[in-house]
């Protein structure tokens, strides 16, 4: 699939006006063939994928397989997000998303006493245990190293002396309470009301649900899909619905494109709902 130019940029931002329009009527079926058939028109994919050979000469079945792909992998790629490509680049582009980074940030927990252990006495008291199931051939993978290091820190905090335990358990109890405090802290902080910093969490939504699916798809072998509306900062707060999919078919559909019935459905009710659920903030927002 080759890159959009500058001139392909400027047909898709011109659709955002269109898609505005549309979604202020819930017409969401209506905005994506309009959309596709102009875009198919204006740039053919085949005189993409296949530059050399003429418009008018016939295709084989293996290149006619092809171009169906690459135009499925078109449709899913950049019009899955508000067509704001401009957008999207920039979010995706970054190491790593400022909201990602934001939810990472709420992910730090207490050490466990068997941690707090291994980092205090690993040289001296766990090294030397765990040198000898290597060399006895016991542990033969990276894996298996980290497995029965946590065995073993485990069955020596259990036989240590009252001390020790005692000391252990007081590096626990101040982690506890330091995780206690900082949670407290973040709730006191409340739900973001600037404009500027929700418009750039929304600009980062792709890339860090990108990051976020792809982690929880290698760890589970599963396919995700998430639905989500709110006010809208580029819309003067109306309610807006989007969805993104992880997962495609053979032919390069996902959800969206695979079921587009059940996609404006699903996504039609769930601006009903979200029309209801943000009526407490006393919207719109400033």
């Amino acid at each position: 699939m080759s890159r959009i130019t500058g001139d392909q940029l400027e047909f898709l931002e011109a659709q955002e006006v269109e898609q505005r329009k549309l979604l202020e009527t819930k017409s969401f079926a209506k905005f994506w063939p309009l959309v596709f058939e102009n875009w198919f028109k204006r740039y053919p994919e085949r005189a993409a994928l296949f530059p050399d050979i003429p418009m008018d000469q016939p295709l084989t079945k293996a290149q006619e397989d092809e171009l169906g792909v690459a135009i499925q992998k078109r449709q899913t790629g950049w019009f899955r997000w508000r067509m704001n490509a401009s957008r999207a680049k920039c979010a995706a582009n970054r190491q790593q998303p400022n909201l990602m980074s934001a939810l990472a940030s709420g992910k730090s927990r207490a050490r466990n006493k068997v941690e707090i252990y291994s980092e205090k006495f690993f040289t001296q008291k766990v090294k030397p245990l765990l040198d000898a199931e290597v060399a006895a051939g016991n542990v033969n993978s990276r894996g298996g190293k980290l497995v029965a290091g946590q065995r073993i820190c485990h069955d020596l905090l259990e036989n240590e002396d009252e001390e020790v335990i005692a000391e252990i358990n007081r590096i626990y109890e101040a982690e506890i309470e330091a995780e206690r405090c900082k949670r407290s802290e973040e709730q006191e902080k409340g739900e973001e009301t600037d404009r500027d910093a929700i418009a750039a969490a929304l600009d980062d939504l792709p890339a860090a649900l990108t990051n976020l699916f792809e982690v929880l798809s290698k760890k589970t072998r599963w396919k995700f899909s998430c639905v989500m509306a709110g006010p809208d900062p580029w819309r003067d707060w109306d309610i807006t619905t989007m969805s993104f999919h992880l997962g495609q078919t053979p032919m390069g559909c996902d959800f969206a494109t695979f079921r587009t019935d059940v996609e404006q459905t699903l996504m039609s009710a769930y601006a009903e709902f979200a029309e209801l659920a943000f009526r407490k903030y006393g919207l719109p927002l400033v």
